[in-house]
């Protein structure tokens, strides 16, 4: 993947020069990189972080000219890889794949993978909850 790390501030340059329709393939390539490929090595943190940085301000641009349907998923999984959620990341590009049908019932059922992600959405929501809930008390 050390390839990959280095094309990333490449990827995010040229996604800014083609097309907005052409910039999200290469943004979700780059989501795809974000969410797989592991640690980046000590000598590339520095571009590529910048060039994950980058690719989050124009995935956000780019979101308005984004069909509605699987490039829309990819898209979106992309944002949550460059905002630190490979988690979620990988449960939107691979949606289709992480569900089955319950051998008992017929029901279509969704794997640990997304439960995981449900759980932590549900975490961080009851903690951002909790913090809300201390500010409004009236101080005595």
């Amino acid at each position: 993947y050390d390839v990959a790390f280095a094309a990333a501030p490449y990827l995010v340059g040229i996604a800014d020069q083609v097309t907005p329709v052409e910039s999200i393939q290469y943004l979700i390539v780059l989501g795809l990189i974000e969410t797989y490929a592991g640690a980046v090595p000590e000598d590339l943190k520095p571009t590529y972080r910048q060039a994950v940085s980058d690719a989050l301000a124009l995935a956000l641009k780019r979101l308005e000219d984004c069909a509605i349907d699987h490039e829309l998923r990819y898209l979106l999984g992309a944002i949550a890889a460059f905002r630190g959620r490979a988690d979620l990341a990988s449960v939107l590009q691979d949606l289709d794949a992480i569900q089955d049908v319950c051998p008992s019932c017929g029901t279509v059922v969704f794997s640990g993978d997304l439960q995981q992600v449900i759980n932590r959405d549900r975490r961080e929501a009851g903690y951002r909850r909790s913090l809300r809930e201390k500010r409004c008390e009236p101080s005595a």
